[in-house]
């Protein structure tokens, strides 16, 4: 099934898994240029919902208290929207930047055929994985000693893939 363009008329008969992982369009898209202007850097904020904006603000505030050359670009996606204009948009936005920085977002509808933005958004991007490198540093006090570990993580299966099973 890779490969082969989305039919509508076939929905009826694909499984879940089929509907959220392959049946969406295979789009291949030329690589925008990184935005990066005067030795600024653009990163893509998307501060979702709950937490995530009064959280993002912090993460603004950090960044301009270090000095750090970062603007940023903040996208908000409406969980209530029946389109993907605004999800499409922070998509382009990303790969034009480079890098993002997100919140969890929000999907408002219990809509069978409507995928969450967070899912569509690993999978548009190829984020099948997220590898997070935890150590210790030397002169730094810390509970634990000689840490060096790597926690790999995916992000495109199972639970993280919005499919639900129930075990007989």
């Amino acid at each position: 099934m890779h490969g082969v363009s989305y039919d509508p008329t076939m929905a009826a008969t694909l499984s879940d898994y089929d509907i959220q992982h392959k049946s969406p369009l295979q789009r291949r898209v030329a690589p925008i240029p990184k935005a990066q202007y005067g030795g600024r850097h653009t990163v893509t904020m998307l501060p979702g919902a709950g937490i995530g904006p009064e959280l993002m603000n912090y993460v603004k505030e950090v960044f301009r208290y270090g000095g750090v050359p970062v603007d940023f670009e903040v996208i908000q996606i409406d969980p209530k929207s029946e389109t993907n204009d605004d999800l499409d948009y922070a998509i382009t936005t990303i790969r034009r930047n480079g890098v993002a920085i997100k919140g969890n977002i929000e999907t408002g509808s219990l809509t069978r055929g409507v995928t969450s933005r967070n899912v569509a958004l690993r999978n548009e991007l190829d984020l099948y994985v997220n590898v997070l490198k935890c150590q210790t540093y030397p002169g730094v006090p810390s509970r634990q000693k000689n840490i060096d570990i790597v926690i790999i993580r995916q992000n495109t299966e199972g639970e993280y893939a919005m499919l639900e099973h129930e075990v007989y």
